[in-house]
């Protein structure tokens, strides 16, 4: 992977993760350039990191049987990322650092799940616990869900949204003018 990959996936994660402050992009590519060694597994180490990470979860089996579905698909690469898991659950500021993170981003969703959630339990209390739904009752539970998800969570709908988007993209555009009207038609 080229340092430029690198330092541009770094500072993606450091924006999704909300990190403003602190060292920038550049010192934890540097690092990571550096470090950079091919990770070499044996069954030792992939069956430690996998220990590791199930002794520190909540649900220990539902890791492990997930880890055996992934291992039966071959998926190629599940042990680095096992090792890597089990070396952010080793580095206790940093799980400090991802639950704090995680409560502020529950929060915020909570809230904004709050204004929709009478349209939510509408449609859900529509869908019948148990047995097949006769063609009316699908196509009422269709028609509801329509409407719950034509209108966002903030009252916007998609229209609005996308003509908000391409107001936004016009204005980042700059100085370039816009196409006339012969150019549409």
């Amino acid at each position: 992977m080229s340092e430029f990959r690198i330092h541009h996936h770094v500072s993606e994660l450091l924006s999704l993760l909300g990190v403003s402050a602190g060292d920038g992009p550049e010192v934890y590519t540097e690092m990571l350039t550096r470090n950079m060694t091919p990770y070499v597994t044996t069954q030792v180490s992939a069956h430690t990191s996998k220990s590791k990470i199930a002794e520190s979860s909540q649900t220990p089996r539902e890791f492990l049987k997930k880890y055996d579905e992934l291992k039966s698909k071959n998926v190629r690469e599940l042990d680095p990322l096992v090792y890597l898991l089990s070396k952010v659950v080793d580095d206790r500021q940093m799980m400090s650092f991802f639950e704090r993170n995680s409560k502020t981003r529950s929060r915020a969703r909570l809230n904004a799940l709050k204004g929709g959630k009478a349209s939510v339990q509408a449609v859900q209390d529509a869908i019948p616990p148990a047995g097949t739904m006769t063609p009316q009752e699908l196509s009422e539970l269709r028609s509801q869900l329509a409407t719950a998800s034509n209108v966002t969570i903030a009252g916007i709908t998609p229209e609005e949204k996308l003509k908000l988007l391409r107001e936004k993209q016009s204005k980042r555009a700059g100085n370039i003018p816009g196409a006339p009207s012969w150019v549409v038609e």
